[in-house]
């Protein structure tokens, strides 16, 4: 028979329950048989078989120690802690002779480990180590690895993991989870490479781990290229292609790596994890009803993964509400996972759709009710500490960050709120030289486009104290309205790149004297929304200047506009009180359906719910709310800091949304969005048909998916605009005290 199972060993052994079964059980009478019965359910998982052979094998030979090591061994990984005690009692009491044998040490010290014995079990580790120096322990080092975790060691845990380099998936998987609990990517990331990179990883646990240290670290496209590589590989790795799908979000390639994430839907098809990953494939193109249609096919309801799907798809639909996010999350909560996901998840979509500051204090309330489960996730800490500092609760903010690993504070994201609190301090030349740092090595998709400079049409001197940057493709009906308002602000000089214009507006730029004019005819996208374009040209034309880089349907306005004070006073202003730039948004100003045909003048109307709060990032300070959130349900970025004192180390990072380090000024500025003017509806089906926006230009699809005509109908929370010194009374921009005192030297 023992000839029998081991021809048979490239085959599967047959369903327990079967003829074939009952036959191959019948025929197990010798030891050698029982051997290879368990040795062939090993290598296929077959739990039943197992279960089966280890009883009845030590019933038959009950003097063979050996059996009931592997017995116990089985026992000990499937975590039934009962049995293995009384096996673990048996095997104890052995003599040195036969209880030193490795097979017996190994399955001892595993034991050990499971119970929360680790003193016990590292001594027979030790052991192991002198009496059979050639036998494979990484095993059993990985058990020990994970017994330290669980009994809260995670330090000596982290110092074994340093030096466990033998090969291994077990092995390798264990040290990714120290690494993991003791929130140190940099020390993860290290031990991958020691061990010959990411290739060598072989399951999709450990690469999965290891990829999230690669993205806590900023390494963005390190991580999506070696992510490609192994779901490409490995498409049933789900926990891959969730991250792979995270950091193509952020760095705005989900287009190029959605067939893999098609793939891998496929290869898990039938499975909740295949569903839910096309719920999130169907969520990234704004298809809700097949992200409900693959809710609707989990089986169970409640299990995790039909509510984290669920929870994903509510807090995403813009036409979902609140009162649906909210009964999605509490179901998500009551099944009282072990991690902080459905606060995490939640709290998020609380932080990013809050229009007060009641709403805030909420979100943060959520995310602390998570915060006991959230171990080394750098991304729920971050969340957890921005929500500290918008709610004004700095200090605590200070005192948590503080009491992190210094590991975890390494990673990307609590670096930046580290900066943030050393520029509140006042050490603005250190933290100028940390951010320009930091920006190169935190995955900013600035430093790694593949586009070409913008080629001069027209040059010239630029003259005055504020240049204006930006860039233009098909604005012929902004471009004079546009040049207009910042001719009156005082502006004597334009550098604008024009991305191939159909319509005439390179041709009415080129024929305007103060405009220097360039051209770039490549993919807007690829260019990182043209920042690309526009940090060269900064550099080149505004040294010792301050740049305005702005959108052509943005004007901007701030407190003392309508009193004469021009864009001079307000930077000299700045200067002064050694500032580098001025907090920004983007009010919308919209018309209503009898006021749309009188263009610029008719948009004359904007939504007065905005909140303002304080941000971890340059300018450090955030504002949320307006008319497009209100239309769609969903909040876009309109946080800006267009205006800046320019010198080498200033640097565009996502639009004009995010810059390096520069000290803010305490007046704030907002930018008039004339985003609705003409045929609105045109112009958002031309964006979305281009597809050069971040992610295919889901602000256009959802205003498409509900503007209707060219005006909007004003409820009782718009307002009509009356100049800067109602935003100003309405708490929408801040002045100071100096400022309006102030006069130009």
């Amino acid at each position: 028979m023992h000839d029998q199972v081991c021809r048979g060993r490239e085959r599967e052994l047959p369903p327990f329950a079967s003829e074939a079964g009952d036959r191959l059980r019948a025929e197990a009478v010798e030891y050698l048989d029982f051997l290879a019965l368990i040795d062939r359910a090993e290598v296929d998982g077959a739990d039943e078989w197992l279960f089966w052979a280890d009883r009845a094998a030590v019933q038959r030979f009950p003097r063979d120690m050996e059996l009931v090591a592997r017995w116990m061994l089985h026992e000990t990984i499937r975590g039934n802690g009962q049995t293995v005690r009384t096996l673990r009692a048996v095997l104890s009491s052995l003599p040195p002779s036969e209880g030193r044998k490795p097979v017996i040490l190994d399955a001892l010290a595993r034991a050990d480990f499971l119970l929360g014995e680790c003193v016990a079990g590292s001594a027979r580790l030790a052991l192991l180590a002198d009496v059979a120096p050639e036998f494979d322990r990484t095993r059993t080092e990985a058990a020990e690895l994970r017994g330290l975790l669980a009994a809260g060691d995670v330090a000596r845990a982290r110092e074994l993991a340093v030096l466990r380099t033998a090969p291994g998936a077990d092995l390798m998987q264990a040290v990714c989870e120290v690494f993991e609990a003791a929130g140190d990517p940099a020390a993860l990331v290290g031990a991958i490479a020691a061990r010959g990179g990411f290739s060598v990883l072989e399951g999709p646990q450990a690469a999965q781990a290891g990829l999230a240290a690669l993205e806590a670290l900023g390494r963005l496209e390190e991580c999506l290229a070696e992510g490609c590589r192994f779901l490409d590989r490995d498409a049933e790795a789900f926990g891959v292609a969730q991250l792979l799908r995270l950091v193509a979000i952020r760095l705005d390639r989900l287009a190029e790596v959605t067939p893999l994430l098609r793939k891998s839907a496929r290869a898990l098809s039938g499975r909740p994890v295949g569903l839910e990953l096309e719920a999130l494939i169907a969520l990234d193109a704004d298809d809700y009803p097949a992200a409900r249609a693959a809710l609707a096919q989990l089986a169970d309801p409640r299990a995790e993964s039909a509510c984290r799907v669920r929870l994903a798809i509510e807090t995403t639909d813009p036409s979902s509400g609140r009162r649906a996010a909210r009964r999605a999350w509490l179901a998500y909560r009551r099944l009282r996972v072990t991690h902080a996901g459905p606060e995490m998840q939640y709290g998020s979509y609380l932080m990013n759709a809050a229009r007060s500051r009641a709403d805030l204090r909420e979100a943060l309330a959520v995310v602390a009710a998570g915060l006991p489960r959230a171990r080394g996730n750098p991304y729920f800490h971050r969340l957890y500490l921005s929500l500290l500092i918008a709610c004004g609760r700095e200090a605590e903010a200070r005192a948590h960050l503080s009491s992190l690993p210094e590991g975890l504070r390494s990673a990307r994201l609590l670096r930046e709120v580290e900066l943030c609190f050393r520029q509140a301090e006042g050490d603005h030349a250190g933290v100028r030289a940390a951010w320009t740092s930091h920006a190169r090595e935190g995955g900013y998709r600035v430093f790694n486009c593949a586009t070409d400079p913008a080629v001069p049409v027209r040059a010239g001197p630029v003259r005055g104290k504020v240049v204006v940057f930006a860039v233009v493709f098909n604005g012929i009906d902004y471009v004079q309205p546009f040049l207009d308002h910042y001719r009156r602000l005082g502006v004597e000089s334009f550098v604008i790149v024009d991305n191939a214009s159909t319509d005439g507006t390179r041709e009415f730029l080129a024929s305007q004297p103060d405009v220097l004019l360039h051209e770039q005819p490549g993919s807007f996208r690829a260019a990182a929304h043209g920042v690309a374009w526009i940090n060269p040209l900064i550099q080149e034309h505004a040294q010792g200047r301050w740049a305005l880089f702005v959108d052509i349907d943005e004007h901007l306005v701030y407190p003392g506009l309508s009193a004469g004070r021009s864009l001079s006073d307000l930077v000299a202003f700045a200067e002064s009180r050694g500032a580098g730039c001025f907090p920004s948004y983007m009010l919308d100003l919209f018309a209503t359906p009898a006021s749309a045909r009188e263009g610029f003048a008719g948009h004359r109307y904007f939504d007065r719910e905005y909140v303002s709060f304080r941000s971890v990032l340059p300018p450090y300070r955030m504002m949320q709310g307006g008319v497009r959130g209100r239309l769609t349900g969903r909040q876009f970025l309109i946080t800006k800091s267009p205006l800046v004192k320019v010198d080498p180390g200033v640097i565009f990072l996502e639009n004009n949304h995010l810059h390096t380090h520069l000290p803010p000024c305490e007046v704030t500025t907002a930018l008039l969005h004339y985003k609705f003017v003409g045929d609105a509806q045109a112009r958002f089906v031309e964006a979305v048909e281009r597809g050069e926006h971040f992610l295919g230009g889901r602000f256009y699809r959802d205003m498409l998916a509900r503007l209707k005509g060219n005006g909007i109908r004003r409820g009782l929370w718009a307002r009509r605009y009356r100049g800067d010194a109602q935003l100003t009374g309405m708490g929408l921009l801040q002045s100071a005290p100096d400022w309006d005192r102030w006069r130009a030297k």
